[in-house]
């Protein structure tokens, strides 16, 4: 069974600790900043480069490790602030029930299986749809 979340009951526990989500976003506008900075020496120290040997610079170099703290400080607060929702189950999958019996008559067993009695009990205990009877022969 695969769950599924229904989005229109998606709520916070806590949602009053929402707003500490502004300190990772002024983090990643300065993080972006610091990137396009970045670029920015790179292209001008790879201008100036006299060498015939092609020098390579990362795209983020250090700051990648910066990205990933506040990504993850994101994620703390949004864990902080309890996110719940309602997850449905399918219950389209379906129980073999076996029940083995020893019987002297085979006809009468299968007079009282298929009796209304006997499939009146079955759907009270949550049978869905028509059983299936499989009778073995005597040894």
């Amino acid at each position: 069974m695969i769950p599924t979340i229904d989005l229109e009951t998606f709520r916070f526990e806590a949602p009053a600790l929402l707003w500490l989500l502004v300190v990772p976003g002024a983090l990643l506008v300065l993080w972006c900043w610091r990137v396009v900075r970045r670029r920015a020496d790179t292209r001008r120290l790879l201008a100036a480069r006299v060498l015939p040997v092609r020098e390579r610079y990362n795209l983020a170099g250090d700051l990648t490790f910066w990205l990933a703290a506040i990504v993850a400080a994101a994620l703390c607060i949004v864990a902080i602030a309890k996110p719940q929702a309602r997850i449905a189950l399918s219950r389209r999958a379906s129980a073999d029930v076996v029940i083995l019996q020893d019987v002297a008559d085979v006809a009468k067993a299968r007079t009282w299986l298929g009796s209304d009695e006997m499939k009146a009990t079955m759907q009270k205990s949550g049978v869905v749809g028509s059983p299936h009877f499989r009778f073995a022969a005597a040894a």
